[in-house]
């Protein structure tokens, strides 16, 4: 069995094999790919016209959003797949299921009382998609806008609380998460993109997961990570955190997730539950008997398996448990090679790559190649399932973008391994 992919100069086996400058990774390469899976990809299979559809099966019960190249946030309808864009690059996006469990995810007055504060409806169409609310402080720091209606929590429990909002004249943000029993509350309070953020943690741990300027230039996503003391309703809201009467924020839309941040799930008096994204594609019209090559270029988001080849006792993985990404081989049930990596991070690109044939199996993390196994075995698959296992709904990531996918009907050597993931 193979050992851990080590990002040291005595486990790189890297060579230079053309020119890989192009945008095509493979570069001077000159193996043929049977099948691609891509976010710009317009033929893909077997050097044939067949567009994305005829070669993965993509199905999704219920619509999802996503955003488009310009930042705006977009509907997909039932079983269509989503492309997505992250700073300017596009990505095929397939997420698990996911639910929203504020009942009013767009901010307006009528759903969102104040709490002190003073409100006005406004007219942005913000990320094409949200009106927008004007809170302003009358004065206290508390002074903040209401999600509507309260919702169960449980002790121990993270969820996290995504806002979208634009900055308004005080220049700040306040967060407050309420223990609606006990009347004591969490808070967090920062200038918006700053990095020293003032807390309070009555009901529960509290911090800034992540705050992004988007791609409008105007508008952030902030994403707050709350796990209560406590079990029973919570009460949630958001404010311009100013002691100075009339300095505002603008809120514009949130949701409550009880895993890592998903994409905009939009609700109108109660929970919505987006339903998972089920991705896969039959590979039996592919000869790879004499051995194959796959390559990945993407970012993953909650454990979970980036794909897999074949079924539950022959099969080829590629997964994340939250802290490595691992690349597995069984035969007849039986482990025949395991690579492991703690280069990858949570929402950052990787690039992947690996050789399979029987006696000879090696892989490639973003360059660094590992030692080849030459006493492992491997059955052809029959099967790709991209972001589950092979019962398609088990093993799913939370988020997965995909760059480039593909698998190729001949092997890659250790040179081009490394140079392809580069």
């Amino acid at each position: 069995m193979a050992g851990m992919v080590l990002p040291m100069v005595r486990a790189m086996r890297r060579a230079v094999v053309g020119n890989i400058a192009s945008a095509d990774p493979f570069g001077d390469i000159s193996l043929p790919y049977a099948l691609r899976i891509a976010a710009n990809a317009t033929t893909i299979f077997d050097h044939k016209t067949a567009q994305l559809a005829d070669v993965l099966n993509f199905s999704r019960s219920g619509s999802a959003t996503y955003i488009d190249e310009n930042g705006d946030i977009k509907t997909a309808a039932t079983d269509e797949l989503r492309y997505e864009y992250q700073d300017g690059k596009k990505y095929i996006l397939l997420e698990n299921s996911a639910t929203n469990l504020l009942p009013y995810s767009a901010v307006a007055a009528e759903n969102w009382p104040i709490v002190g504060a003073a409100n006005s409806d406004l007219s942005l169409n913000a990320l094409g998609i949200f009106p927008g609310m004007l809170v302003a402080s009358n004065g206290q720091t508390w002074h903040r806008a209401t999600a509507g209606n309260v919702i169960p929590l449980t002790n121990g429990v993270t969820v996290f609380f995504t806002v979208y909002c634009r900055p308004g004249t005080s220049g700040m943000f306040r967060v407050e998460i309420r223990n609606v029993s006990a009347g004591t509350g969490s808070t967090i309070s920062d200038f918006i993109g700053g990095s020293s953020p003032t807390k309070t943690e009555t009901a529960g741990s509290i911090s800034i997961d992540s705050d992004v300027l988007l791609d409008d230039g105007i508008s952030r996503k902030m994403v707050v990570r709350f796990t209560p003391n406590f079990t029973g309703n919570c009460q949630s809201g958001a404010g311009p955190a100013s002691a100075v009467a009339g300095e505002d924020i603008i809120l514009l839309g949130a949701q409550i997730e009880t895993v890592a941040p998903t994409s905009y799930i939009p609700t109108s008096g109660s929970a919505v539950t987006r339903a998972a994204g089920i991705a896969q594609s039959d590979i039996t019209a592919l000869d790879l008997s004499s051995g194959f090559s796959v390559f990945f270029d993407g970012s993953v988001i909650g454990a979970g398996r980036v794909f897999q080849l074949g079924s539950s006792t022959d099969r080829i993985t590629l997964q994340w448990d939250g802290t490595n990404a691992i690349f597995d081989v069984y035969f007849g049930g039986v482990l025949q090679a395991s690579y492991t990596s703690s280069g990858v991070v949570a929402g950052v690109d990787f690039k992947f790559s690996a050789r399979i044939t029987s006696n000879d199996i090696n892989v490639a993390f973003n360059g660094v190649t590992a030692i080849p196994d030459t006493s492992a075995n491997y059955s052809e698959p029959q099967a790709l399932y991209i972001a589950a296992s092979n019962n398609a709904t088990a093993d799913k990531p939370v988020r997965l973008f995909i760059s480039d996918l593909r698998i190729y009907d001949a092997p890659l050597t250790d040179a081009e391994l490394a140079e392809v993931t580069s």
